[in-house]
């Protein structure tokens, strides 16, 4: 999402098909908060946008970043009262997850081929 203000100034007048794409498994409040975070109303209207759950597998990380991982999990595995999100992000830790799948991507295709 780091470029999409200025895809959006490209496009302004010509509709695209957006997709976003994330860790959890269309978690609502999150599919709102990427929307409401990046796209104004006229945007959002003009525009089409679609979200695509992929998982988080923390395994995978490697080098420098898997170290200071470790670090932020032991500091919050030693946290006395954790919040919903660093409980969120530790079972994420220890538990991954991979909610990729093709039937995702029926909706976009669908809509592509209707334009």
């Amino acid at each position: 999402m780091n470029k999409i203000k200025k895809v959006l100034e490209w496009f302004k007048d010509k509709p695209i098909i957006i997709f976003a794409c994330a860790g959890n498994n269309n978690v609502d409040k999150d599919i709102a908060d990427i929307k409401n975070n990046n796209f104004n109303k006229d945007q959002l209207a003009f525009h089409t946008f679609f979200y695509l759950p992929e998982g988080v597998d923390f395994s995978k990380v490697k080098g420098i970043i898997k170290m200071m991982l470790n670090v932020f999990i032991k500091i919050v595995e030693m946290k006395k009262n954790k919040t919903k999100d660093e409980e969120a992000i530790l079972e994420s830790y220890y538990h991954p997850t991979n909610y990729v799948d093709k039937k995702h991507i029926e909706a976009i295709v669908s809509y592509a081929r209707k334009i």
